[in-house]
């Protein structure tokens, strides 16, 4: 994420009127290392900026549709009223002026990498990076066989893996079972009988035994890449067609698909469900989502792991997840 989208653009006229009111101010002021909201930015997601600790501090953004919660450490070096910050491997300077508990950072415009301006207000309620997306860690299982959509089958983790559906012991660490499915589908959900599949267009059910499948809904009006079954009559979806990716139910009782909603985050891998919310993963976000306004209400993080696929027997949740050195791993995951 780049420090430019970000930032306030003001017009001439109200750059130039920022600029000479804020040079009867004490332009180096209190410490930087508070706590700030910020109160006029270009970027509608950044709420905050916490945790200044002399070489650090924490971005906290809130998309404002989904309410989902995301959070970026970013580096920063002070230099008397000059503010140098690090964001993606590039330098971003801005002039600091202090006015009461109102910090401007203002285009440096020395610096031709500085385009824009932030206001901040010095808020000792601001959330703290961990209050803001809540990290987990989990219990790790066992190494992963593929990373993929997951559900949890008669007491056990049933994964995806090319044209098979497999079952996992964690005792033993092994597959206890491998069903063809003679076709790749993106995602896998079970319903008590049979499992729920798509290969994008729409819905079908198959039975567990013999991998046979039956097309059960008409088309879907996206290309449904991830569903979570609710237990009884609807089938959660996500849709990645087009450039904003969204959220849909499906009717079982009615064979009809309810109107689309914008999605969370980046590109969902998985979801599943439990206690009348829906469990979403994205890159290393988990998004708890009230699936009757269709927003998030936490957001958790898994801070070492890319997360590709979630399942939850009832009480516990069942993850799947990689990182940057190549290892992918089961966790079981609590989530409140």
């Amino acid at each position: 994420m780049k420090f430019r989208y970000i930032l306030l653009s003001c017009s001439l006229l109200l750059g130039i009127t920022t600029m000479n009111s804020c040079k009867k101010d004490n332009p180096t002021g209190p410490s930087i290392q508070q706590n700030w909201r910020v109160i006029k930015s270009d970027y509608p997601e950044l709420k905050y900026a916490v945790s200044f600790d002399g070489s650090s501090f924490w971005l906290l953004n809130e998309n404002p549709i989904t309410l989902s919660h995301e959070k970026k450490k970013t580096l920063y070096k002070e230099d008397g009223e000059l503010l140098t910050t690090n964001i993606d491997n590039s330098l971003y300077h801005f002039r600091k002026k202090f006015s009461g508990d109102t910090l401007f950072l203002l285009a440096d415009e020395n610096n031709v990498s500085s385009l824009d301006n932030v206001w901040l207000l010095k808020d000792n309620s601001a959330p703290s990076e961990k209050e803001w997306v809540v990290e987990v860690s989990g219990t790790e299982l066992m190494n992963s066989i593929t990373k993929s959509a997951l559900c949890w089958t008669d007491g056990k983790l049933t994964i995806l893996n090319q044209q098979s559906a497999q079952s996992l012991n964690f005792t033993t660490k092994s597959i206890v079972s491998n069903t063809d499915l003679g076709v790749n589908y993106s995602c896998i959900e079970y319903n008590g009988s049979k499992w729920w599949v798509s290969t994008g267009g729409d819905l079908k059910l198959i039975n567990t035994s013999t991998g046979i499948a039956s097309v059960v809904s008409g088309a879907a009006p996206g290309t449904i890449f991830a569903i979570a079954f609710n237990g009884t009559n609807s089938v959660y979806c996500y849709s990645y067609s087009g450039s904003t990716p969204k959220l849909f139910e499906y009717n079982i009782l009615t064979n009809t698909f309810g109107p689309e909603f914008d999605a969370p985050g980046d590109q969902i891998m998985d979801m599943a469900f439990k206690g009348g919310k829906l469990y979403a993963i994205a890159q290393k976000y988990i998004y708890r989502i009230d699936p009757t306004s269709w927003k998030v209400d936490k957001t958790y993080t898994m801070p070492d792991y890319f997360t590709e696929g979630i399942a939850t027997d009832g009480v516990d949740f069942y993850v799947v997840g990689w990182n940057y050195y190549g290892s992918s791993k089961y966790f079981k995951v609590t989530l409140n």
